[in-house]
């Protein structure tokens, strides 16, 4: 994500996207700067090749140790970062609170990690693009400032951030409950199975 937005930033491209959609095509190749475009669409290609290639090797990795094994599941985990643990989550409340500010959904999952990088990138996305002073110069009504006054390239990353953390948060609580759930009916299977054989 980092590597990505530096490459984009360098690059040029979101104000050269945001020029060729409203018609201004010789703003845009003026703006855009080539050599970061090439290494742009190099590692855009990679990121798609290589999140297919893992989700595959994952996936079938995942269907061979349901098969081959027993499930056992560590739901309590102590480190100096926190106290995590498996529970139900309800997925909307996750997505409510991604919709409030991109990283808060991965915070109500427990996924530190996921929402350090996501609150960072936001609050950072945030400043730079000056998105919170032109929001109050549009609901004061003064659209000419809030036009003026926002940093164009910043603030395109926004929307990308923004509906990731929201699908992802959403999409991380329903397979929380889904290894809840597993981990569930395997410990209700071994109890009330050696309870029937007594």
């Amino acid at each position: 994500m980092s590597w990505e937005i530096i490459i984009n930033l360098m690059s040029h491209l979101n104000l050269a996207i945001l020029y060729t959609f409203t018609g201004n095509i010789k703003k845009s190749v003026e703006v855009l700067d080539i050599g970061w475009v090439l290494f742009y669409g190099v590692v855009f290609c990679f990121a798609i090749f290589d999140s297919y290639r893992l989700s595959v090797e994952v996936n079938i990795i995942t269907q061979l140790e349901r098969k081959q094994s027993k499930h056992h599941y560590n739901f309590l985990f102590f480190n100096t970062l926190g106290i995590n643990f498996v529970d139900k989550k309800r997925p909307w409340v996750a997505l409510v609170w991604s919709m409030l500010l991109a990283g808060f959904g991965h915070l109500y999952n427990m996924r530190l990690l996921k929402a350090s990088i996501l609150l960072v990138w936001t609050i950072v996305i945030i400043y730079f693009s000056n998105m919170n002073n032109a929001i109050v110069a549009t609901f004061t009504g003064n659209f000419a400032r809030a036009k003026e006054i926002v940093d164009y390239q910043w603030l395109m990353f926004f929307p990308s951030i923004y509906f990731y953390a929201m699908w992802d948060s959403y999409n991380d609580a329903v397979q929380h409950n889904k290894l809840f759930n597993e981990q569930q009916k395997s410990y209700l299977q071994k109890k009330y199975a050696c309870n029937h054989r007594r």
